[in-house]
């Protein structure tokens, strides 16, 4: 039995040593965290529109909506001028391309939207919604 002992243990060490040597050329490449900036604001004059308006900010890769948000209904003529407009960031964790804007709704008038592609490739992204 002991013959054998010997072998079978060297062989079986030698077999761990090479299948911990070997690697994976189909790991995937790691996750990364990217920021997207999201700017709300407008340069033209609504001081009469009294009507309201639902804003909604989201983040989707392909048809998958990563994140959406919505804001409080607001009058037209309250959105921010430039100088103090609404901004925030926000951080997700992908490879994707993404899709990243603004929907809005007007009450009694419809709805439309802002979009813009960020390639898998950016790391950062700044979508300035300037309403018109």
């Amino acid at each position: 039995m002991k013959k054998y002992f010997t072998p079978v243990v060297f062989l079986f060490f030698v077999t761990c040593f090479v299948l911990s040597s070997c690697t994976n050329n189909n790991l995937q490449h790691p996750v990364s965290l990217r920021q997207i900036k999201f700017e709300l604001f407008t340069d033209q004059d609504f001081s009469n529109e009294t009507g309201n308006i639902i804003i909604e900010p989201s983040i989707s890769a392909g048809n998958v909506v990563l994140w959406d948000s919505a804001f409080a209904p607001m009058a037209i003529k309250d959105i921010p001028k430039i100088d103090r407009m609404i901004t925030f960031e926000k951080m997700v964790r992908t490879n994707a391309n993404l899709k990243v804007g603004f929907k809005y709704t007007i009450e009694n008038v419809g709805m439309s939207w802002q979009y813009e592609q960020m390639l898998s490739t950016e790391k950062t992204k700044t979508v300035s919604f300037n309403f018109k």
